[in-house]
Order: C-alpha cells, then sequence, then structure tokens
C-alpha cells in the first residue's frame, strides 16, 4: 500500500483544475461550468480569487456560503496546475502557471452590436435633448 497524497487528500488524482473567481457574476458561470467535471475522481478541483478584479464584493462570502475553501492567490501561483478557468480576463491571470481557458459569463459579454449610425445619431440628439432639460446642462 502507498503513501496518501503529500496535501492531505485521501484520493489521488491525474489532473488539477484552477477556477480562478472574479465577480459573483463570473463566479456563477465558473460555477456552471465546473459542474461538468462533478464526479470525475481524476481531477482535483482548486479555486482562487483574482486580486484586482473589477467587483469582488461578494465573492468570499457567495464562496463561503456554498462552503467552498478557497485557496490564496499567492499559494496559486506558487503551484502548478493542468489548467486555468476563468470567466473574466481581468488581474494578473498571466501569473498562473497552467493553460488558461477564459470565457464569457454573460448574454452580453464582448459582444459586437452593429448598430446603423442614424440611430447612433438620433440618440444623441435625444441625450440632448434630454440635457437641456436639466439644471446641469450647459447652453
Amino acid at each position: 500500500m502507498s503513501a496518501p497524497p503529500p496535501d492531505g487528500t485521501t484520493v489521488r488524482t491525474e489532473r488539477s483544475i484552477l477556477a480562478i473567481a472574479h465577480t459573483v457574476t463570473s463566479t456563477t458561470r465558473l460555477l456552471d461550468v465546473l459542474a461538468t467535471f462533478d464526479g470525475d475522481h481524476r481531477l482535483q478541483l482548486f479555486l482562487t480569487t483574482a486580486p484586482g478584479a473589477t467587483a469582488p464584493d461578494g465573492v468570499s462570502e457567495f464562496l463561503a456560503d456554498l462552503e467552498v475553501k478557497a485557496i490564496s492567490w499567492n499559494e496559486a501561483i506558487g503551484r502548478e496546475f493542468d489548467l486555468a478557468l476563468a470567466a473574466a480576463s481581468s488581474g494578473p491571470l498571466h501569473e498562473i502557471n497552467a493553460p488558461l481557458v477564459s470565457f464569457p459569463h454573460g448574454a452580453g459579454y464582448n459582444k459586437y452590436l452593429q448598430q446603423k449610425a442614424e440611430s447612433r445619431k438620433q440618440k444623441a440628439e435625444s441625450r440632448k435633448r434630454k440635457a437641456e432639460g436639466c439644471l446641469w446642462a450647459e447652453p
């Protein structure tokens, strides 16, 4: 019988995946993707929060409510992973030692909208008319 793995786990895994949380919204998308790995005992999943996230409020509480134990960013950048997943692209993701897959976290994420030039002009005129009725508008 071989010795248990050094990190205290009781099951030997073949691959490690790091999930990187940025915001509550992107973390919910991340959890959707992580569900595909549910039950695959060959994988060990880790989760960390990215420093410098644009809207980190609530992420720690959200993870605590889910009873998810995250590793620190310093621990994450000090380890090697087989894959890293993120549902946002902000922060120092380049510091992670793993191939990174970044995916969208909402219907409008990086969405390209094609508008006709006259519709933009109409909207600008509408905003100007609204502004003229405000106290702060310049004549």
